[in-house]
């Protein structure tokens, strides 16, 4: 296997490689955890600035497939990069930009887990067109995302939430509601 090689195969073998295992979908628990390798930070970073279809990748491919495989890079992103990865930001920043709530929550997950404080701007907007639309369950993973980062911004949007929701008796909304009342418990322990 590719990984098991990473040192010893040039970056283009590496990169379509990797970039196999994230179209084939299924992966091993071995082969999930070598694709948490920080050398593959790279890698993952021009897929997803690519939109899922950097040079690597096999031509004429779907775009659902292409945007599967961008999230699945943005996944792992938010798992092995850190704030200072500034090539992975960057690419996750502008995955916010994508037509598609599904790519932009993907991309909002991953920069909760980085911490990318920068994106908070960001994440807070789509975390207000998902109240529009009601879509809870994506509420709920930017509450995570915003809570991860944390900040004055994070803490009032997500007051703004709970506030206008405590009393829906949904209970997907009130899980939100809970959700949105965690994260702030978090940011307040780390304002404190």
């Amino acid at each position: 296997m590719i990984l098991d090689n990473i040192d010893q195969v040039s970056t283009e073998e590496l990169a379509a490689g990797v970039y196999q295992i994230l179209y084939a979908g299924t992966a091993d628990r071995e082969t999930h955890q070598k694709m948490r390798d920080q050398r593959l930070i790279p890698i993952f970073s021009a897929i997803v600035q690519a939109k899922g279809q950097p040079s690597f990748a096999p031509p004429n491919l779907p775009k659902d497939q292409t945007d599967r495989v961008m999230m699945s890079a943005a996944y792992l992103l938010g798992d092995i990069a850190a704030p200072d990865d500034r090539e992975a930001v960057k690419a996750l920043m502008d995955m916010m930009d994508d037509e598609h709530d599904s790519v932009k929550l993907a991309a909002a997950t991953a920069l909760g887990e980085i911490a990318a404080t920068e994106a908070t701007p960001k994440i807070v907007s789509f975390f207000e067109q998902m109240m529009t639309k009601r879509e809870v369950g994506a509420i709920a993973k930017l509450a995570r995302a915003l809570a991860a980062i944390g900040g004055d911004d994070a803490k009032a949007q997500l007051s703004r939430f709970t506030n206008e929701n405590r009393d829906v008796a949904d209970k997907h909304v009130q899980n939100a509601v809970a959700e949105a009342e965690a994260a702030i418990k978090t940011i307040d322990e780390r304002l404190a």
